[in-house]
Protein backbone atom coordinates (compact mmCIF):
# COMPACT_ATOMS: atom_id res chain seq x y z
CA UNK A 1 0.00 0.00 0.00
CA UNK A 2 3.02 2.49 0.80
CA UNK A 3 4.57 2.34 -2.74
CA UNK A 4 1.06 2.57 -4.50
CA UNK A 5 0.54 6.05 -2.19
CA UNK A 6 4.04 6.69 -3.81
CA UNK A 7 2.91 6.06 -6.95
CA UNK A 8 -0.61 8.48 -6.40
CA UNK A 9 1.55 11.33 -4.81
CA UNK A 10 3.89 11.08 -8.11
CA UNK A 11 0.84 10.87 -10.10
CA UNK A 12 -1.18 13.78 -9.07
CA UNK A 13 2.09 16.19 -8.93
CA UNK A 14 2.05 14.97 -12.94
CA UNK A 15 0.70 18.35 -14.12
CA UNK A 16 0.46 17.20 -17.67
CA UNK A 17 -1.54 14.48 -17.42
CA UNK A 18 -5.60 14.79 -17.74
CA UNK A 19 -6.53 12.28 -15.68
CA UNK A 20 -3.60 10.17 -13.42
CA UNK A 21 -5.12 6.49 -14.15
CA UNK A 22 -7.48 5.44 -16.83
CA UNK A 23 -10.09 2.20 -16.45
CA UNK A 24 -10.76 0.54 -18.80
CA UNK A 25 -14.23 -1.11 -18.19
CA UNK A 26 -16.36 -0.49 -15.85
CA UNK A 27 -17.26 -4.67 -14.69
CA UNK A 28 -16.89 -5.46 -11.16
CA UNK A 29 -12.91 -5.46 -11.69
CA UNK A 30 -12.94 -2.12 -13.27
CA UNK A 31 -15.54 -0.52 -10.37
CA UNK A 32 -13.00 -1.74 -7.88
CA UNK A 33 -10.14 -0.34 -9.50
CA UNK A 34 -12.05 2.65 -9.55
CA UNK A 35 -12.88 2.31 -5.86
CA UNK A 36 -9.28 1.51 -4.90
CA UNK A 37 -7.61 4.59 -7.04
CA UNK A 38 -9.97 7.58 -5.95
CA UNK A 39 -9.47 6.25 -2.11
CA UNK A 40 -5.84 7.13 -2.91
CA UNK A 41 -6.82 10.43 -4.31
CA UNK A 42 -6.37 9.95 -8.27
CA UNK A 43 -8.45 11.36 -10.71
CA UNK A 44 -10.06 8.52 -12.75
CA UNK A 45 -11.97 7.77 -15.80
CA UNK A 46 -13.27 5.18 -17.16
CA UNK A 47 -13.93 3.86 -20.49
CA UNK A 48 -16.74 1.44 -20.99
CA UNK A 49 -18.15 -0.06 -24.25
CA UNK A 50 -21.36 -0.22 -23.01
CA UNK A 51 -24.11 2.03 -21.52
CA UNK A 52 -24.29 0.68 -18.26
CA UNK A 53 -21.72 -0.36 -15.50
CA UNK A 54 -21.19 -4.27 -14.40
CA UNK A 55 -19.77 -5.91 -17.30
CA UNK A 56 -20.99 -9.44 -17.10
CA UNK A 57 -24.06 -8.83 -15.31
CA UNK A 58 -24.95 -5.45 -17.65
CA UNK A 59 -24.36 -7.87 -20.70
CA UNK A 60 -26.16 -11.12 -19.79
CA UNK A 61 -29.46 -10.23 -19.55
CA UNK A 62 -31.57 -13.20 -21.02
CA UNK A 63 -34.06 -14.50 -18.76
CA UNK A 64 -33.55 -15.81 -15.66
CA UNK A 65 -30.03 -15.02 -14.95
CA UNK A 66 -29.00 -14.79 -11.57
CA UNK A 67 -26.02 -15.77 -9.31
CA UNK A 68 -25.57 -19.82 -8.71
CA UNK A 69 -24.86 -18.94 -5.14
CA UNK A 70 -25.76 -16.75 -2.40
CA UNK A 71 -25.95 -13.52 -2.81
CA UNK A 72 -23.98 -12.50 0.05
CA UNK A 73 -21.11 -14.31 -1.27
CA UNK A 74 -21.20 -11.69 -3.80
CA UNK A 75 -20.77 -8.97 -1.26
CA UNK A 76 -17.46 -6.19 -1.98
CA UNK A 77 -15.35 -7.41 1.05
CA UNK A 78 -13.46 -4.37 0.24
CA UNK A 79 -16.04 -1.49 0.89
CA UNK A 80 -17.62 -2.51 4.29
CA UNK A 81 -20.10 0.43 3.76
CA UNK A 82 -21.79 -0.94 0.78
CA UNK A 83 -21.75 -4.58 2.70
CA UNK A 84 -23.73 -2.73 5.57
CA UNK A 85 -25.79 -1.16 3.26
CA UNK A 86 -26.95 -3.22 1.02
CA UNK A 87 -29.60 -5.56 1.76
CA UNK A 88 -30.48 -8.38 -0.57
CA UNK A 89 -33.98 -9.48 -2.17
CA UNK A 90 -33.26 -12.57 -2.49
CA UNK A 91 -31.08 -15.35 -1.38
CA UNK A 92 -29.97 -15.99 -5.44
CA UNK A 93 -30.05 -12.21 -6.77
CA UNK A 94 -31.29 -11.75 -10.35
CA UNK A 95 -29.15 -9.70 -13.02
CA UNK A 96 -31.47 -6.48 -12.53
CA UNK A 97 -30.34 -6.40 -8.81
CA UNK A 98 -27.12 -7.37 -9.17
CA UNK A 99 -26.70 -4.57 -12.02
CA UNK A 100 -28.52 -2.06 -9.45
CA UNK A 101 -25.62 -2.90 -6.80
CA UNK A 102 -22.63 -2.27 -9.28
CA UNK A 103 -24.91 1.20 -10.08
CA UNK A 104 -25.03 2.07 -6.81
CA UNK A 105 -21.28 1.21 -5.98
CA UNK A 106 -19.55 3.58 -8.06
CA UNK A 107 -19.80 6.72 -6.71
CA UNK A 108 -18.88 5.29 -3.07
CA UNK A 109 -16.35 5.89 -0.74
CA UNK A 110 -15.56 9.31 -2.87
CA UNK A 111 -16.81 13.01 -2.70
CA UNK A 112 -16.72 13.55 -6.31
CA UNK A 113 -19.09 11.58 -8.52
CA UNK A 114 -16.99 9.42 -10.43
CA UNK A 115 -16.09 9.73 -13.98
CA UNK A 116 -17.10 6.91 -16.53
CA UNK A 117 -17.68 7.52 -20.20
CA UNK A 118 -20.09 4.93 -22.19
CA UNK A 119 -18.71 4.67 -25.52
CA UNK A 120 -16.01 3.16 -27.21
CA UNK A 121 -12.49 4.84 -26.85
CA UNK A 122 -11.78 4.33 -29.93
CA UNK A 123 -9.64 7.24 -31.37
CA UNK A 124 -9.42 9.27 -28.35
CA UNK A 125 -6.34 10.48 -27.13
CA UNK A 126 -5.32 11.32 -24.05
CA UNK A 127 -2.05 12.12 -21.54
CA UNK A 128 -2.67 9.76 -18.56
CA UNK A 129 0.36 9.14 -15.68
CA UNK A 130 -0.21 5.78 -15.54
CA UNK A 131 -2.78 2.84 -17.03
CA UNK A 132 -4.07 -0.29 -16.00
CA UNK A 133 -6.03 -2.92 -17.23
CA UNK A 134 -8.90 -4.92 -15.39
CA UNK A 135 -9.61 -8.48 -16.74
CA UNK A 136 -11.58 -10.98 -14.40
CA UNK A 137 -11.41 -10.71 -10.83
CA UNK A 138 -9.02 -12.66 -9.81
CA UNK A 139 -6.31 -11.17 -11.76
CA UNK A 140 -4.00 -8.85 -10.29
CA UNK A 141 -3.86 -5.21 -10.44
CA UNK A 142 -0.48 -3.33 -11.33
CA UNK A 143 0.13 0.19 -11.78
CA UNK A 144 3.20 0.99 -14.21
CA UNK A 145 4.46 4.23 -15.00
CA UNK A 146 3.86 5.59 -18.18
CA UNK A 147 6.56 7.46 -20.07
Amino acid sequence: MVALQAVARKAVADTNADFDAVIIGAGVSGLYQLYKLRELGLRVTVFEAGSGVGGTWYWNRYPGARFDSESWTYGYSFSPELLEEWDWQEHFAAQPETERLHSHQIDLGSQQPARIIFAKAGGLHQRLGFIGISVGCERKFRLREHR
